[in-house]
């Protein structure tokens, strides 16, 4: 398993917590304070993202916005394969 794939699912879950708080965009902000704590501290253990939590917060909200928040939430096997891990070995030869 690549190293980052556990981070990628611990955001995906926080993600879709957000998504179930926030109705509209201009709430995400708040909904993403209310488990921002949490998720700091799940992904801190894995070095990953922890010392620029404010920038991938900003990226996740961007990101979400153009991957069209309002949407149901996805099953985690379908996000997985629409957003690839970079770290994964490429199939290309």
């Amino acid at each position: 398993m690549c190293p980052s794939f556990a981070c990628h699912e611990i955001a995906f879950r926080d993600i879709r917590a957000i998504r179930k708080i926030s109705t509209n965009f201009d709430e995400f902000d708040l909904a993403f304070g209310k488990i921002s704590k949490n998720f700091d501290r799940r992904l801190g253990k894995f070095g990953f993202f922890s010392n620029n939590f404010e920038q991938f917060r900003k990226f996740w909200q961007i990101h979400l916005f153009f991957q069209n928040i309002y949407a149901p939430a996805e099953p985690l096997a379908e996000n997985a394969a629409c957003h690839p891990c970079p770290a994964a070995p490429s199939s290309k030869p």
